[in-house]
């Protein structure tokens, strides 16, 4: 089985998830999605899940971008029109 890790990894994620929102009190219960989210990234880190390729494209993505504006657009076509 070649992806065993990442099933290890995706069950500490779930169970950190789940045992957030179960036994957490106040702001961790309430982020309990985000707090497995870093669990589960901490983890791969840990076990090297995450390759070498996928870290460097992290570090060279901006953090901070405006939206594309051209991406977004409509269409409308006349035969998606039901005909009776």
């Amino acid at each position: 089985m070649p992806y065993r890790l990442h099933i290890v990894v995706a069950a500490i994620t779930l169970g950190s998830m789940v045992a957030f929102s179960v036994r957490g009190r106040g702001i961790f219960r309430l982020f309990c999605t985000l707090n497995g989210l870093i669990v589960g990234w901490a983890v791969a880190f840990a076990l090297g899940v995450v390759p070498e390729k996928e870290l460097a494209h992290i570090a060279q993505v901006p953090w901070v971008a405006l939206p594309d504006p051209s991406f977004p657009f409509y269409s409308f076509e006349f035969p998606l029109i039901p005909r009776s």
